[in-house]
């Protein structure tokens, strides 16, 4: 490539900013794409738990899942920048209606002991790891997101395995299916078979405990106790100081000095430590003080970046990167101790109430994270 006074460049990779001259008056628009997405979060976790609850774990998991791949797509083929906003909202809103669907999939097959693996192990390191390597070894943000798109819709081939949640199909009154889906679970793990008497008295442990709970306007009557209270308020402003600096610290990765893909791939690296050890230390040290050391200790080490942003002026890029690198582990780390902390810290009839209000509160950090990195530095 060479540029208008003819000295050759280096090829640049095309980029939506390339592209759509998303530079000087317009600069302000690749982020603002970035909280449309989150703004499709926030309504995809209240959709997808609608959608599990009313048609079934295992079609609304597949069906967000083929919404999501085919968003992708419709990103990879906007001829547009509005039309592209449009895709980014529906891939956000898709994404977290997937992830509510499929951690409440995974959890009614689980055991209490297991179900914590749930929310702290899972492959989202691999994705960002493997979203670096698909960026270093392609030329243009279209075909990147073809390939980001692609694995979405490897969840199909498994679809004639996973059987319907048999927790939900019990109470939906499907007995028959409930049992045969526990026959084939039984033959996997090579057990045998649940008689279908202990089926009929499993279902009608549940249908009794799903007539105890508390429903509609009646749910939000248990936070009128000041401590529940209290608890509902401290919770909801961690989960979206968490998810704040968990994003800032995301889009401010291509501030960074040094190579673009290989900091986004180290953000990877350091997640999949990060959610081992909260499970370990969770159990080892206890929530509260599992979550609150590593808070303190994240607040810190960014309150360390901004000293040595201010005193070095930016003469010493290798430790902000570093001390951005600690951050995220910490931050991470407490992710998944501060899942747990919160589903035990409210009674279990106000416990769904108390997440919706937190994992709201966390989408409006992930909104609010791109415009602050935008407005703080410039890019």
């Amino acid at each position: 490539d060479r540029d208008v006074t003819g000295v050759q460049t280096c090829a640049l990779p095309i980029s939506v900013v390339r592209e759509w001259a998303l530079v000087c008056d317009r600069s302000w628009v690749p982020e603002l794409f970035t909280s449309i997405q989150m703004m499709g979060s926030l309504l995809g976790g209240l959709f997808g738990a609608w959608f599990a609850d009313t048609c079934g774990r295992k079609l609304a998991f597949f069906s967000t899942a083929a919404v999501l791949g085919g968003s992708g797509f419709l990103c990879a083929v906007a001829p547009n920048p509005t039309m592209y906003a449009a895709a980014r909202f529906v891939t956000g809103f898709s994404f977290t209606a997937t992830f509510v669907v499929h951690l409440n999939y995974m959890i009614e097959f689980m055991t209490p002991k297991w179900r914590p693996l749930c929310g702290c192990l899972n492959f989202w390191p691999a994705g960002e790891m493997f979203l670096a390597l698909a960026a270093y070894f392609t030329s243009s943000w279209r075909q990147l997101s073809w390939i980001a798109s692609a694995p979405a819709f490897a969840a199909f081939l498994v679809v004639g395995v996973l059987p319907e949640s048999p927790r939900f199909l019990l109470c939906q009154g499907r007995t028959g299916e409930a049992a045969a889906a526990f026959d084939r679970i039984a033959k996997i793990n090579g057990k045998p078979c649940l008689p279908y008497a202990e089926v009929e008295e499993l279902q009608r442990a549940i249908l009794q405990e799903e007539a105890k709970k508390i429903r509609g306007r009646e749910v939000w009557k248990v936070f009128r106790r000041r401590r529940l209270l209290l608890n509902l308020l401290i919770f909801s402003f961690i989960w979206f100081a968490g998810s704040f600096t968990y994003f800032g610290l995301s889009f401010n990765t291509k501030n960074l000095e040094g190579n673009v893909y290989l900091n986004v791939f180290y953000l990877g690296l350091v997640d999949f430590p990060a959610a081992v050890s909260g499970i370990y230390f969770s159990n080892r040290w206890g929530r509260r003080r599992a979550m609150t050391g590593t808070l303190s200790l994240s607040s810190l080490v960014l309150g360390a970046l901004v000293l040595i942003e201010v005193g070095f002026r930016g003469s010493e890029p290798t430790l902000l990167t570093v001390f951005c690198l600690i951050g995220r582990f910490c931050n991470e780390f407490s992710y998944g101790v501060m899942v747990g902390f919160t589903g035990e810290s409210f009674p279990t009839v106000g416990r769904a109430a108390g997440f919706s209000v937190c994992t709201t509160s966390h989408a409006i950090g992930a909104v609010l994270a791109p415009q602050m990195v935008y407005v703080f530095t410039g890019r």
